[in-house]
Parts: C-alpha cells; sequence; structure tokens
C-alpha cells in the first residue's frame, strides 16, 4: 500500500463529485455520465440499515452462454493484490494471458474507467465509496450470474450487500477489519482485557511506538471507540469535536505517527502497538526479520470493530467480459482463493477457505486468528460509508487540525 493519505481518503474525495449538498442521505451521481444528454439516476447513500438497490444505468450485461473470448484479459488492480502463481494457474487453466496494470487510489480508477483510449476488461480492488458513481456514470456493466458458478462460495453477508442489493454490479474479493495489532514480546496480551482495550494506544508508556491509520474516517473513527460511540457515519458536530479532542490527546500523551506502515514497523520493532487493518498483520508475517518469531505479532480487535471489504467491477467497455466473469468465477474458487491468500494476505470474502481453515493450513499462526473475519464480523460489524458533502467537510476539517499538529 502506498504511503501518504490512504486508499479510503481518496475514494471519499472523489465520492464528494457525486455527493449533493445539503441532502444528508441522497446521493446524486451524475458526474459523467456518458449517455449523451440523459441524466444520471439519484442513488441514495447506502447504509447497513438502508439498503441500496442500484439502478438499471442501461449497460446490458454480457449475453448467457458464449466462449471466453481469446486474447490477454487486461486487470486493473492495485500493485501486489493478486498471487501472480495464481494467475499463472488462471492463465493455463484458461489457455489464456492476463496483463495487470496498476492504480493507487480509487481516483485513479475513476479516471481510467473515464478514459475511452484506456482498455480495462476487470477491475479488482473497487470499494463501496466509488460503486454509486462508476453505475451512474456508466461505466461498469452488470454482472451475469451464469459465469459464475462459484459466487455460491461468497459469504452470506455479501451475496446480497446493503451498498448493492441482488450484487447486481460487483462481485467480494477480500474483507478486512480494524484493531489494534501490538507486539506480544513488550505489551502482555492480557493487556486487551475488554472492547474498550483502544484506549491503550493512549498509554504514554509506549511514547514514540505508537502509530495510527492515516485517514481521516479510522483515525476519528478510533476517538469515537475511545468515547463508547459506534455511529461511524456521524454528522454530528459535537461528535466529532469530541473525537478530534481525543485523538489530539492521543498524540500529546505518545507523539504518534499517522501512516499505514503498521505491516512494517510492528514486526521490525519500531512500533509497539498500531491501530491497523487485519489484513496488514497478516502481511507483517513476511516482513518479520530473520530469526524472530511469529508469536510476537498480536492483533486484538472488540466484538464488533469497523468491517470493510473490496470487490470486483466489470468496465463497461470490456472487451473480453465473459473471460473477465472466468477470473472472478476463478478467484472464488476454495483453493484458488486459499492460494491468493498466502500471497495477498487479505481474507478472501468467501466461506471456503473458511478461517479455521487458514488455520489448518498453517497460513495464520494461532496468536493472529483474531485477524480472521466470519461472516457473522461482516453482518455485524460497523462501516464507514460515503457522507454528505456537508458532513464530510466536518470529518476533513477535524482530521487536517489533528494532522496540522
Amino acid at each position: 500500500m502506498a504511503t501518504g493519505m490512504s486508499r479510503r481518503e481518496f475514494v471519499e474525495r472523489s465520492a464528494q463529485l457525486a455527493i449533493l449538498a445539503g441532502l444528508g442521505g441522497s446521493l446524486l451521481s451524475a458526474c459523467g455520465s456518458s449517455g449523451g444528454g440523459s441524466s444520471a439516476p439519484s442513488i441514495p447513500l447506502a447504509r447497513l440499515d438502508q439498503p441500496v438497490t442500484l439502478p438499471d444505468n442501461g449497460i446490458k450485461p454480457v449475453a448467457s452462454g458464449q466462449q471466453p473470448e481469446t486474447g490477454t484479459l487486461k486487470v486493473l488492480n492495485y500493485a501486489d493484490y493478486i498471487n501472480p502463481d495464481t494467475v499463472s494457474a488462471f492463465e493455463s487453466a484458461l489457455g489464456t494471458k492476463v496483463e495487470i496494470s496498476t492504480y493507487d487510489t480509487e481516483d485513479k480508477l475513476s479516471s481510467n474507467l473515464r478514459n475511452s483510449s484506456l482498455k480495462v476488461d476487470l477491475v479488482i480492488g473497487a470499494t463501496t465509496l466509488g460503486l454509486p458513481r462508476y453505475v451512474a456514470g456508466k461505466l461498469i456493466q452488470p454482472l451475469n450470474k451464469e459465469y459464475l458458478p462459484n459466487f455460491s462460495n461468497v459469504l452470506q453477508s455479501l451475496q446480497s450487500p446493503y451498498y448493492d442489493v441482488g450484487s447486481q454490479y460487483s462481485a467480494p474479493y477480500t474483507v478486512y477489519t480494524t484493531g489494534v495489532a501490538y507486539r506480544r514480546d513488550i505489551i502482555d496480551e492480557a493487556t486487551f482485557a475488554g472492547d474498550d482495550s483502544w484506549k491503550l494506544l493512549w498509554d504514554s508508556k509506549y511514547k514514540g511506538f505508537v502509530g495510527v491509520i492515516d485517514d481521516k474516517r479510522e483515525a476519528l473513527t478510533l476517538g469515537m471507540y475511545y468515547r463508547g460511540v459506534t455511529d461511524t457515519n456521524t454528522g454530528d458536530p459535537k461528535i466529532i469535536d469530541a473525537a478530534e479532542a481525543d485523538v489530539k490527546a492521543l498524540v500529546k500523551a505518545t507523539d504518534a505517527r499517522f501512516d499505514i506502515l503498521a505491516y512494517q514497523k510492528i514486526p521490525e520493532g519500531t512500533s509497539h502497538i498500531n491501530q491497523a487493518w487485519s489484513g496488514d498483520m497478516v502481511s507483517a508475517l513476511q516482513y518479520l526479520p530473520e530469526g524472530t518469531d511469529a508469536d510476537v505479532l498480536g492483533y486484538w480487535k472488540p466484538a464488533r470493530t469497523t468491517v470493510a471489504n473490496d470487490f470486483f467491477v466489470i468496465p463497461a467497455r470490456s472487451e473480453r467480459p465473459v473471460l473477465a466473469h472466468s477470473l472472478v468465477d476463478f478467484l472464488l474458487d476454495a483453493t484458488n482463493a486459499q492460494q491468493n491468500f498466502e500471497f495477498v494476505g487479505y481474507q478472501p470474502a468467501v466461506q471456503k477457505p473458511s478461517p479455521d481453515d487458514l488455520i489448518a493450513a498453517e497460513l495464520v499462526p494461532q496468536t493472529l486468528v483474531s485477524t480472521l473475519v466470519t461472516d457473522q464480523d461482516v453482518s455485524g460489524g460497523f462501516r464507514l460509508d460515503a457522507l454528505s458533502r456537508d458532513d464530510d467537510n466536518l470529518w476533513t476539517t477535524a482530521y487536517s487540525a489533528i494532522t496540522a499538529g
């Protein structure tokens, strides 16, 4: 993952192009519709308790009963977000070639989708915050589930997710939580005694060795969790101001850093405790210095925490939509999903391999079992969803005040 502003931060900034100021609960994703003079549909902001069925954007899904197209499948993905061995296995199975281009922000993904000269057949890593724009802008096409027999292996809670009821346009790829990564050889596991253990990040005894995710939503949500507030999409200025004050207090007490490098800094010992994504702690296994036991890595999360997932979408202009479906289906297969996990570190959003399967395969040590995500975690977790422009400005202003020092 790139340093600096996080993936979600860029996604939200891009999403603001599609949000009507002052509407709060509504999203007008009319930006850049490719449909000539036709108006784009108005799409509400999705919430767990307010699921959204995305509208027909006029793009037809690929017809059923066709063979995969010939030629090279062109994939747009984040760097190091798919196992090269899994790609090779797909190429051998289908007798095709895969060409992967990378992007590092969803802002760039949006630009690439709008660039008619750029040929892309499949996108990996799209998120809930950009999806409404892609639908309303006629940038992606509906899926044809007849080409996805392994879709039945997707986690039950994501087979018809709140942000795309019926999974008309998206298929889940990975799933992860937000928690606290720590060094077990420095901080006793028993210290994490309850759901309020976020407070350990404020402990001055770890001064100089504390990290916070460099993301306005994650950082301010941390401040909210510290006070027991779980409205992670709030537009209440009092709650946001309180979270700002609490995160400032954290920084004052611990000299906390803001970055997205927990997967490096925890294993190398330059951070002892860090707000982190679960997938980064599995990835951290690859960054342990030679001779360092995996048991030094720990990850805590409360019974309910922030949950997110990335997914696949197929561009409207895909020249190989059947072949694109084939790769999605290949990655949803249990064996292939497990092989992909070995490299990526972010858990596939499927029923099999299950967390127990990944443990049995010795891909996740017992000390990092808490990084694994269950269907119950997903359905019961808190989400960081798109905000209205006014609410987003509140979060941006508060985070800027924190990072300005």
